[in-house]
């Protein structure tokens, strides 16, 4: 899944990346005035049904082209 943790410097998005036996979740930190990105991984586990519904909900895919959100204009 990916949430937009709302407006702010830097802009962060939380991607939680889960399969059937473990789940990570990284908070990608993004200043675009300052042109800087970086990614920290925030925690991790085995079970998915630790994670919110929002964070299991399946609402990205890895294409080719990179990282694309449901619904967007592809």
């Amino acid at each position: 899944s990916v949430i937009d943790a709302g407006p702010g410097i830097p802009r962060k998005i939380n991607i939680t990346l889960v399969w059937d036996v473990a789940w990570y979740e990284f908070c990608v930190k993004l200043d675009l005035g300052r042109g800087i990105a970086s990614v920290h991984q925030l925690r991790h586990g085995g079970d998915p049904r630790a994670l919110t519904e929002d964070q299991r909900r399946s609402d990205a895919q890895w294409r080719e082209s990179g990282l694309v959100l449901q619904g967007a204009a592809e």
